[in-house]
């Protein structure tokens, strides 16, 4: 047997349900992580665009060049709203 193997052997009734446990935990960790991923990713991308648009583009948006600068420096797991 290997030594990762070594602890649980005997006790392999009674630490099912920690390992279940654990196990069910670092998934949903892994789809929270996921999702903020992606969030930021979109949030990164969209304030490129912002910060590459010109003045009038900004301008039919309803933007100033000073709020579109100050967005895009946002880091990209802040809220736009933040």
């Amino acid at each position: 047997m290997t030594p990762l193997v070594n602890p649980l052997k005997g006790r392999a009734g009674r630490s099912r349900p920690l390992l279940v446990a654990i196990s069910a935990r670092i998934g949903r960790l892994l789809i929270l992580t996921r999702g903020a991923s992606a969030a930021c990713i979109f949030n990164y991308r969209s304030r490129l665009q912002l910060k590459m648009l010109d003045d009038d583009a900004l301008k039919d948006i309803g933007i100033s060049r000073a709020d579109a600068l100050s967005e895009a420096h946002k880091p990209c797991w802040k809220n736009s709203r933040g």
